[in-house]
């Protein structure tokens, strides 16, 4: 198989946290992420998103630069990446979602895989209605992560307010607080971005308010998604965010062009390549990162650069 052979590579984790509970595989362990961090320093040319961005523009990309990203914003970017990063002194960009979701109650994948969770062991049937139809489902153990999955799809389209009552319908049936936040799970807050923003290693940029699946929504919602989310960045860290990051993946060409009509510089989505000098810097790809050893990042890392 031919090699992808391209100058440059975005990585994109999530969490950083030893979870044994982490069914979206968004976890990539303390251990882990330090061992990533050597091997990228072995093997690679860690570089500032920022920095690449700006390459790209003018055609002086350094082969084998590679940049860390993280979405969405939990804590532990914070309170665990972050001193790993300052270690080996190694850059990162944090694209946050800026709403309170995350904060006043947790996201809703982690509510969906919490509840799903619940009472591991028992059949049960499950009734959601969505869209006015009733879906019913016989929770099993082994068929629970199939399930979860199935209703993730079904949650993904909606609006936060579509949403809101089947995640509560889903947490009476589970038995669990749909309003606790666990502080494993919970988004930083705004003076946290501050601090995460502090240094030269470290940019915060913008992942919406809501982190709504843009292309699936209507044009005026996903304008002011990213004209807030912009916005709020601004006022925490006293300039507008420069970048963002699609949530879940989804852009197509008339979101393409509303991050442009925003104000953003760049945009990174999560197709799976590397970066070339003819990259579209509205449609930047990224690796995306699960739990593995520093070995296994090294050698992917090589097929997608060399």
């Amino acid at each position: 198989m031919r090699r992808p052979g391209g100058q440059a590579v975005i990585l994109m984790y999530h969490r950083i946290a030893d979870d044994p509970g982490d069914p979206w595989g968004n976890c990539v362990s303390p251990a882990n992420f330090e061992a990533h961090l050597a091997a990228l320093r072995r093997v690679a040319r860690p570089t500032r998103l920022a920095e690449l961005v700006e390459g790209l523009a003018s055609g002086t990309v350094r082969d084998g630069a590679v940049c860390v990203t993280f979405d969405d914003g939990y804590v532990d970017n914070l309170e665990v990446a972050r001193p790993l990063l300052e270690r080996y002194g190694i850059p990162a960009t944090l694209f946050a979602i800026t709403g309170r979701e995350g904060r006043d109650r947790e996201f809703w994948w982690d509510r969906l895989g919490r509840a799903l969770a619940a009472g591991e062991g028992q059949e049960t049937d499950l009734v959601l209605e969505v869209g006015g139809e009733a879906r019913k489902w016989r929770v099993t153990a082994p068929q629970r992560r199939e399930i979860g999955r199935e209703i993730h799809a079904l949650l993904l389209p909606l609006s936060t307010e579509e949403r809101e009552p089947l995640l509560r319908v889903l947490a009476e049936w589970a038995g669990v607080d749909p309003d606790e936040v666990r502080p494993s799970h919970r988004a930083m807050e705004p003076e946290e971005l501050v601090r995460m923003a502090e240094g030269p290693l470290f940019d915060v940029e913008a992942h919406t308010v809501n982190h709504p699946a843009l292309s699936l929504r209507p044009p005026p919602e996903q304008g002011r998604e990213l004209e807030r989310a912009r916005a709020h960045v601004g006022t925490w860290l006293g300039t507008p965010a420069r970048g963002m990051s699609y949530p879940h993946g989804r852009v197509d060409d008339l979101t393409r062009r509303l991050v442009q009509e925003a104000g953003y510089a760049y945009a990174c989505g999560s197709a799976e390549g590397p970066v070339r000098m003819e990259s579209d810097p509205f449609m930047l790809p990224r690796a995306y990162i699960a739990d593995s050893s520093g070995e296994t990042l090294a050698r992917r890392l090589k097929w997608l650069l060399y």
